[in-house]
């Protein structure tokens, strides 16, 4: 075979020459072997959602950019392209129904300089004004699917009331939206109040522990996030986070220079009953390391 085939840099690199010719999909098809390769990194999936998003396929960018910053929380490139996706997407909205009431603007006023023409002026008018709808009637209801900032409303009462305590489900989404759009200390800061609160038979606890690690692990924190990952393998055999944690826990032990163990861990994961594409990750993963010895 074709060394430079199997080769993730040179595949990489070609894909990089084909997206700047124009040559969309087959820069595509050349980022999906790298993945093949050498299991999904967030730069492959972030290139992957911008070749998308220019051959027009935009909710398809979206998913792999979302992708990217589950591999890689820190990925500012990614949550911005997101952020971005998200703005086109209600412009877009927007300018459709500013379209619409143009339309109908125009269709009135035809209706109008017919009924002047027949010598019925002031009728004309009177059924222009009752049927014409003006653009901001339009946009309004768009405008207001979005939230407004109120002025503070003044206290009834001279003592303020305590503040409510949030449940744990909306705390958790808090802070894994923080750790999804890179800011890692505020969301480990809310991951490790968390863990301190939910007791051990919580739902969402080795949902805590595993996000607590990634953080842990983006902000070189190795060993630290090393000990999340064991929690949930440890804690909660058989969670939906079991195959995650089993490939991150390689990764730190790989990273700790602790080849032997890493490579333990990622057999255990391609052997077993677990998510296909984590297990596709994990044998792409074990050709990167030393041979045993």
């Amino acid at each position: 075979m074709d060394a430079a085939k199997s080769n993730p840099d040179e595949v990489f690199n070609d894909a990089l020459r084909k997206a700047r010719l124009g040559d969309l999909e087959g820069a595509a098809a050349r980022l999906h072997r790298v993945i093949e390769l050498e299991g999904e990194s967030a730069e492959v999936c972030r290139l992957l959602g911008k070749v998308d998003l220019h051959a027009g396929r935009l909710e398809e960018a979206a998913q792999w950019w979302r992708r990217a910053l589950e591999l890689s929380p820190a990925d500012a490139g990614s949550a911005r392209c997101l952020r971005v996706a998200g703005r086109y997407r209600r412009f877009r909205r927007i300018a459709a129904i500013a379209i619409v009431a143009v339309l109908i603007v125009a269709a009135g006023f035809f209706l109008w300089h017919q009924r002047e023409s027949s010598g019925e002026t002031q009728a004309a008018i009177a059924r222009l004004e009752g049927h014409l709808i003006r653009i901001e009637d339009l946009v309004r209801p768009v405008a207001e699917t979005f939230p407004k900032e109120e002025p503070p409303a003044r206290p009834a009462i001279a003592e303020p009331a305590p503040a409510p305590v949030m449940p744990i489900e909306v705390r958790y989404k808090d802070a894994l939206d923080s750790a999804l759009n890179g800011d890692l200390q505020a969301a480990r800061a809310r991951f490790e109040t968390l863990l301190s609160e939910a007791g051990t038979g919580n739902p969402l606890q080795a949902n805590i522990h595993f996000w607590l690690g990634r953080c842990l692990y983006e902000l070189d924190e190795t060993r630290r996030a090393l000990e999340q990952f064991n929690s949930v393998l440890q804690l909660y055999p058989g969670h939906g986070k079991e195959g995650d944690s089993l490939l991150d826990a390689g990764r730190c032990l790989r990273r700790l220079e602790r080849a032997d163990e890493a490579r333990r861990v990622w057999e255990k994961l391609a052997a077993g009953s677990y998510d296909p594409r984590l297990q596709e990750i994990a044998r792409a993963l074990l050709q990167t390391l030393p041979l045993s010895r």
